[in-house]
């Protein structure tokens, strides 16, 4: 995880094409639209110095860069995507047809890539016995890939033993994890700055790796062990997992959440049981983390020094609180949010895009200069607003507990876009018709 004071060479610290979504026509052979801000000193943004750079004391700084029209491969991707996952100084995306791209630094092989120490265009990820991928996740300077045929493949730093390779600090290529029983089918995927969490569902068993283990349990865990996690609880299984810091989320079957591992100075050896029941989702930051519950509330807990949960005033809170805006928010209702390293990301039912937290690094896109930022909405064409209100425009936070950048995916709903544009149509008809009344009668 980057250190707050860590200094950078290039940074993005504004979404500023998101004010010119409706001056700039999308291509005609896309439907989404990706904008990026944050740390930028390894090409993992995809953007290079332009002529909108400026120059800060020894440091460039970039402004705002649209990323899609200097990689001429990526739009015969974009439309494919389906996630982003992004380490301090990489990133990776996964597309429909399961296969991996990547950009970034390469210096611990995290894109698996030989003797290459920097890609700063996008390639595509080679695996072992091209297999789909159907999940990819990234630590600060590490990757994990989850193939259809449930083996794990991991690439870059090791050096927590997190990648549980053995005798392998550094994994210059992606290579496949060996697993205490043989014919392990793994279905979940996690990773952080120091350990990685993976999930069988036949046999509900949980494999662990690296050094935030050894806290807990006395061993590092240099190669994937079974961890004595919910093995006798056998009405329930595991459907998602999230690793941050050096503690991991668990969200069972039965919409309980599990916390286990270090969390804000407290080792939990063994589970416990989050008092908010019935959960949705879970979203893991680096030192806090979100809660979804069915009736789609949402609930902050952790370090909040800045101002990473939204509207809450406290520097840390060790149960969870409900995310209640102030009076003066009167439309703000969350309906996805997104975790990062010190930051957060809310997309709200009204359409607008809010953010808050550590913002050094321009992470926030809210072009500030403040290092910590309250919640605040990103300035955006209102018809983008109501694009995303009525569904015709899906959007999407990627944040990562181990990065500090965000990527923002617009998406159009090509069914939804065509209804609304056929009721226009219709509308302009009987316009139209009424108009040419008009003109008859007044001749």
């Amino acid at each position: 995880m980057l250190n707050h004071h860590h200094e950078i060479s290039q940074k993005l610290d504004e979404f500023t094409l998101l004010e010119h979504y409706h001056h700039h026509e999308m291509p005609m052979d896309t439907r989404s639209w990706l904008f990026v801000c944050g740390k930028n000193d390894h090409y993992q943004l995809m953007c290079k110095p332009s002529s909108s750079s400026s120059e800060e004391g020894n440091n460039k700084t970039i402004i705002s860069c649209l990323i899609t029209p200097q990689l001429s491969e990526w739009y015969k991707i974009m439309d494919d995507v389906i996630a982003i996952a992004n380490g301090d100084i990489h990133t990776l995306f996964l597309t429909k047809s399961g296969q991996v791209f990547g950009i970034g630094n390469n210096q611990q092989g995290q894109l698996g890539a030989e003797n290459v120490d920097l890609i700063s265009n996008l390639i595509r990820i080679p695996v072992k016995d091209d297999v789909k991928v159907t999940s990819i996740i990234c630590g600060s300077f590490h990757s994990m890939l989850l193939g259809s045929n449930g083996s794990v493949y991991v690439a870059g730093d090791s050096s927590f033993h997190q990648l549980g390779i053995e005798d392998q600090e550094i994994v210059t290529e992606f290579t496949k994890v060996q697993f205490p029983e043989p014919n392990t089918h793994v279905s979940l995927i996690a990773t952080s700055y120091s350990h990685s969490v993976c999930y069988c569902e036949n046999g509900n068993k949980v494999f662990g790796m690296g050094s935030v283990f050894e806290d807990i349990y006395g061993d590092a865990y240099c190669t994937p062990q079974l961890l004595p996690l919910f093995q006798n609880k056998f009405n329930c299984t595991l459907k998602t997992i999230q690793a941050g810091y050096r503690y991991t989320l668990f969200l069972t079957s039965e919409n309980e959440v599990y916390l286990h591992g270090k969390f804000e100075r407290t080792l939990y050896a063994q589970p416990i049981k989050i008092s908010i029941p019935n959960i949705r989702n879970i979203f893991a930051g680096g030192n806090h983390y979100f809660l979804e519950t069915l009736d789609s509330k949402f609930y902050g807990c952790g370090l909040n020094d800045d101002k990473q949960i939204p509207f809450y005033s406290e520097t840390v809170t060790i149960t969870p609180v409900e995310i209640t805006p102030p009076q003066q928010f009167s439309d703000f209702r969350i309906t996805s949010i997104a975790a990062g390293s010190y930051h957060t990301g809310v997309v709200t039912a009204c359409g607008r895009i809010y953010t808050c937290g550590w913002n050094e690094l321009g992470q926030l896109g809210s072009n500030t200069k403040a290092y910590s930022v309250e919640c605040s909405p990103l300035h955006m064409d209102l018809s983008v607003q109501l694009d995303i209100s009525r569904g015709t425009t899906a959007v999407k936070i990627f944040m990562s507990p181990s990065a500090d950048n965000t990527f923002l995916w617009f998406r159009r709903i090509r069914e939804k876009l065509q209804f609304f544009i056929r009721l226009f149509q219709k509308i302009q008809g009987v316009t139209a018709r009424f108009s040419d009344i008009a003109v008859h009668t007044i001749t």
